[in-house]
C-alpha cells in the first residue's frame, strides 16, 4: 500500500509550517489573542530575538482550566461555531491553531491563566506531554511562554535570519498589531530593556508621535469617506516625508494589519504627480468594512484580504488620496505665496468697502533682494496681489486709477544689473519645483535633477581626493529601535 496516514505528531509539525515562519509569528499570533480577549493592557518579552523565549501578558478575560487545556489542541476555539461564522470573522484570531502550532515546534509551551470566578492554572506543554498545576496568579489574564523555538525543527531554525533581522520583523510586526487599538496600553521588551511603550491614547497621531516622533506626525493629514457598508479614514504623508522605501505604508482592514495590492496601486495612483518618481509616499490607511464583503481568509497567516467588490475599493481609495492631496496642495500653495511675496503691512491700507490695494507715497522701495510683495491684509485679495505683481514684474508705469495704485515707474527697480532675473523671491511647490520669473516668463526647476546635476559636478571635481567636514551643530535623526540597533552593531 502506498497511501499512508500521517502519525500526529508530524501532521502538527507541517500545519505548523504554515502559521509559524519565524519567531515574529508567534508574537503576532499571541498579541492577537489577547487583543482579542479585551485586554487593555499588553506585554511582549522577547529574549535573544525569540530564538529563546517569548512571552505574551494581558490583563484579559482569562481562561479556566478546562479552557487552557484545550488551548493546545488543534483548531479548538471560542470565536466561531459553523460554517456560517466565517462569513462574518469580527476577531483577529478565529482558526484555533496558533497555540497548538507554536507549542508543537516549541521546547516548552506555557499558559498561566485565571479568569472571573475561577482559580488560576498553569498548564504546561513539553515534548508533546500536557501537564497542569495550580497558579498563584491573583488577577485575571494570561500569560504565555514560548521556551525554546524551533528546538524541535533544526531544519526551521537554520533557515532564521540573524538576531538584528529577526528583532526587525518582530519590531514591525508589534507595530502592525498594536497600532489601530488606541484604548490599549502596549510594551514590547528585548533582552529586559524596554523598546516601545505605546500608552492608551485618544488620537492616532498621538500614537504616531510616540513611534516616530514629530517630523512624521505633525506631516501627516487626515481624510476620511464613508458609505453604507465602507468607511476609510486616512492618514496620508506630505511631500515633506516621501520615502525611499516602502517602510511607513500601513493598510489596516477592520483593524488587522494586511498586505493589498488594490489599495496600494490605489494610493500610488493618488499620490502620482505630487511625489516625485523616486520617492514613496507614507501612508496609514484604516478601513472599516462589511465582513461579509471581506474574505481574510485566504493567507494561512491572515496576511491578505480578497474584498467582495475591488473595483469599489480602488475608486475610493483612489479618490480620497487625490482629492486631499489636492486641498493639501492649495492650501500650501497659497500659504508659500502669502509667505514669499508680502508688503510691509504699515505701507498698505485698504478700505472694508473694496478689495483693492491702496499703496501710500510712503512705500518701502521695492529693489534689492527683498523682491517683490503683496499685502496679508484681509483688504486685498489674492488676485489683486498677483495683478500688483504683474504690473511691477512688466515694469509699466503704475499710475492706475482702476487699482488705486500711485507708485511711480522710477522708484521700481525690480531687475538685477548683473542679470536678466528678475529679482523675485522664487518659491517651491509640491516640495519638489522651484518657480521663478525670467524675462515676462515663468521657470519651473526640479530642484531634484538641479541637486544631482550640483552633486555630480562637485563630485567631479573632486575625484582622486576625499574632503570631509565635520557639522558645527550634529543633526538628530529619528530611528525606530530596531534601525538603532542596526546602526549600533555596524558603528565601527
Amino acid at each position: 500500500m502506498k497511501i499512508h496516514k500521517l502519525p500526529q505528531e508530524l501532521i502538527d509539525l507541517i500545519a505548523a509550517g504554515e502559521v509559524v515562519e519565524r519567531p515574529s509569528s508567534v508574537v503576532k499570533e499571541l498579541m492577537e489573542n489577547s487583543i482579542d480577549a479585551g485586554s487593555n493592557k499588553v506585554i511582549v518579552k522577547i529574549k535573544d530575538s525569540g530564538n529563546s523565549l517569548i512571552e505574551v501578558s494581558d490583563n484579559g478575560i482569562g481562561m479556566n482550566k478546562e479552557d487552557a487545556l484545550l488551548a493546545f489542541v488543534q483548531h479548538a476555539t471560542s470565536k466561531i461555531n459553523d460554517i456560517n461564522d466565517l462569513n462574518s470573522i469580527n476577531t483577529l484570531g478565529f482558526r484555533g491553531e496558533a497555540l497548538a502550532s507554536i507549542s508543537s515546534v516549541s521546547e516548552i509551551a506555557l499558559i498561566d491563566t485565571r479568569s472571573v470566578n475561577s482559580e488560576g492554572v498553569i498548564v504546561k506543554r513539553i515534548n508533546n506531554e500536557i501537564k497542569s498545576e495550580e497558579s498563584l496568579k491573583s488577577d485575571n489574564g494570561t500569560t504565555i511562554q514560548i521556551v525554546n523555538l524551533f528546538n524541535k525543527v533544526p531544519a526551521r531554525k537554520k533557515f532564521l535570519k540573524s538576531g538584528s533581522v529577526e528583532f526587525k520583523h518582530i519590531s514591525q510586526t508589534f507595530l502592525n498589531t498594536s497600532l489601530p487599538f488606541l484604548n490599549i496600553h502596549f510594551e514590547l521588551w528585548h533582552n529586559d530593556k524596554i523598546v516601545y511603550k505605546l500608552t492608551s491614547v485618544n488620537n492616532f497621531l498621538d500614537r504616531v508621535f510616540e513611534v516616530w516622533g514629530k517630523n512624521i506626525s505633525s506631516n501627516l493629514f487626515e481624510g476620511m469617506y464613508a458609505s453604507n457598508t465602507l468607511k476609510v479614514k486616512g492618514f496620508l504623508g506630505s511631500t515633506n516625508i516621501g520615502r525611499r522605501s516602502n517602510d511607513m505604508q500601513y493598510i489596516f482592514v477592520n483593524n488587522r494589519a494586511v498586505s493589498n495590492k488594490t489599495i496600494y496601486s490605489a494610493v500610488v495612483e493618488g499620490y502620482r504627480g505630487f511625489l516625485h518618481k523616486d520617492l514613496k509616499p507614507a501612508y496609514f490607511l484604516f478601513l472599516e468594512i462589511d465582513p461579509e464583503l471581506v474574505d481574510v481568509n485566504i493567507h494561512p497567516r491572515k496576511l491578505e484580504v480578497r474584498f467582495n467588490d475591488s473595483s469599489e475599493i480602488f475608486r475610493n481609495i483612489y479618490t480620497l488620496t487625490k482629492k486631499k492631496l489636492e486641498e493639501e496642495s492649495r492650501s500650501l500653495f497659497k500659504s508659500n505665496i502669502m509667505d514669499n511675496v508680502n508688503l510691509d503691512s504699515s505701507d498698505i491700507k485698504g478700505t472694508s468697502n473694496d478689495n483693492n490695494f491702496k499703496v501710500t507715497d510712503n512705500y518701502s522701495r521695492l529693489s534689492g533682494r527683498g523682491g517683490v510683495y503683496y499685502s496679508k491684509s484681509k483688504s486685498g485679495s489674492i488676485k489683486d496681489a498677483i495683478d500688483f505683481s504683474r504690473l511691477l514684474i512688466e515694469n509699466k508705469d503704475l499710475d492706475s486709477t482702476d487699482n488705486d495704485l500711485n507708485l511711480k515707474n522710477e522708484d521700481i527697480n525690480i531687475y538685477d544689473s548683473t542679470n536678466s532675473f528678475l529679482n523675485i523671491r522664487p518659491f517651491q511647490i509640491f516640495n519638489t519645483y522651484i518657480v521663478i520669473e525670467k524675462d515676462n516668463s515663468i521657470i519651473f526647476i526640479d530642484q531634484h535633477a538641479a541637486h544631482e546635476k550640483i552633486n555630480f559636478e562637485k563630485l567631479y571635481k573632486s575625484l582622486g581626493r576625499v574632503n570631509t567636514k565635520p557639522l558645527l551643530v550634529p543633526e538628530v535623526i529619528e530611528l525606530k529601535q530596531a534601525e538603532k540597533d542596526i546602526v549600533l552593531e555596524s558603528i565601527d
